[in-house]
């Protein structure tokens, strides 16, 4: 019974990250305008990224890239727009595992800007997503536990090994998250 509840809970936590960052994506599409050049600064402009919501998982990571670039070459709002376009559309359980460095250099923009409001609500956002994560991984500990004690009963369901198999591809997902975290 528990482990419903902890699933459910799980499940409302996801939705509300995505929710909360969608959210924050399509309020905020007027934070990126264009800069004349004036005095030898760059100039930026709008990216006409477009509809950025049906990306693939590559399409998403190359648009990542493409914000980092932008960051280190000191345009940060091409690099917000980037990083905006790769959230945009998110559905829980998608394999965009550069997601909370994506959250995180969009917090850290945003306080370079001055604008804490929005920092505050993507490094929350990054949080969440942590938080998350730890939660499946105790959810797939207690699953191997079971599955541990179970050694010599009776053969398991064929249904049990294939939800133990999806929960190791997660558990495998999070560790690559906690390598990219890393670098």
């Amino acid at each position: 019974m528990e482990n419903k509840e902890d699933e459910s809970k799980l499940k409302a936590a996801q939705k509300q990250i995505n929710d909360d960052v969608q959210d924050k994506f399509n309020n905020n599409d007027t934070d990126v305008q264009t800069q004349e050049e004036d005095n030898g600064q760059r100039q930026e402009e709008d990216l006409n990224l477009g509809d950025t919501s049906s990306l693939t998982v590559t399409e998403r990571n190359e648009l990542f890239q493409r914000g980092l670039e932008y960051e280190q070459k000191g345009l940060p709002n091409l690099a917000l727009q980037c990083y905006r376009g790769c959230i945009n559309g998110l559905k829980s359980k998608s394999l965009f595992v550069l997601l909370p460095q994506c959250l995180h250099n969009i917090a850290h923009i945003y306080r370079e800007q001055e604008n804490y409001e929005q920092a505050i609500h993507f490094a929350q956002a990054e949080k969440l997503f942590y938080e998350t994560s730890l939660i499946e991984t105790e959810e797939i500990q207690k699953k191997i536990e079971e599955i541990g004690t179970g050694i010599g009963d009776a053969p398991k369901d064929i249904n049990d090994l294939n939800i133990h198999a999806l929960q190791a591809e997660e558990y495998e997902h999070l560790a690559k998250l906690c390598l990219d975290k890393n670098q």
